[in-house]
C-alpha cells in the first residue's frame, strides 16, 4: 500500500507543475492594431493605427481628410501591450451587433489586430453603448480612444 502512494505523489506533483506552466500566456513579439471609426449625427469618421513600435497613425475624415502621426510613450505602449496580451483577442467573436438595441446615431467600429503574422477583425456596433462587448476588448477600445482624443485636442489645440 504504501508503495502505490509513494509513486501516486510525484506523480501528481509532476502534473501540477505541468498543467501550472500551460495556463502562462506567452507574450507576442509583434503587433499592430487599426481601429477604424464612423457614425454619430455629424457622420464622423476616424481610422487610428498602432504598430510594434508605438508609432500611430491618426486620419480624421471630415470636410477635409487629415492624417497625423505621433509616437505613444514607452509607458503608453507597455501598458496597451499588456492589454492585449492579457486578453485573448482570437477568442472574440467576428461580430459584437447591437441588435435590436442601437441608439440611432450611435458609432460602429472596425478593429483590427496583427498580432505575430495572425489576424483577427472584429466589426462592433455601437461601441458606446453595446453591452455584448467583453471587457477586455473594451479596455482595450477605451485605450485605443485615450490615444484618439490626445489628437482631437492637437487638431483643436486643446489642452488636457
Amino acid at each position: 500500500m504504501k508503495t502505490k502512494f509513494f509513486w501516486i505523489l510525484p506523480f501528481l506533483l509532476m502534473m501540477g507543475i505541468f498543467l501550472s506552466g500551460c495556463t502562462q500566456k506567452k507574450e507576442f513579439s509583434n503587433f499592430d492594431i487599426t481601429l477604424d471609426v464612423s457614425g454619430g449625427i455629424a457622420g464622423v469618421r476616424y481610422k487610428l493605427t498602432i504598430d510594434n513600435d508605438g508609432i500611430v497613425s491618426y486620419t480624421y475624415f471630415g470636410r477635409h481628410t487629415t492624417t497625423k502621426q505621433s509616437q505613444l510613450s514607452d509607458v503608453e505602449l507597455r501598458e496597451l501591450k499588456k492589454l492585449v496580451n492579457d486578453a485573448n483577442v482570437f477568442s472574440f467573436k467576428d461580430e459584437y451587433s447591437c441588435e435590436p438595441s442601437c441608439v440611432r446615431d450611435g458609432y460602429s467600429g472596425i478593429i483590427t489586430f496583427i498580432i505575430d503574422g495572425e489576424e483577427k477583425t472584429i466589426f462592433i456596433g455601437d461601441i458606446g453603448f453595446n453591452k455584448k462587448i467583453p471587457n477586455d476588448l473594451i479596455e482595450i477600445i477605451h485605450k485605443i480612444e485615450e490615444l484618439t482624443y490626445k489628437f482631437h485636442a492637437q487638431e483643436y489645440e486643446i489642452e488636457i
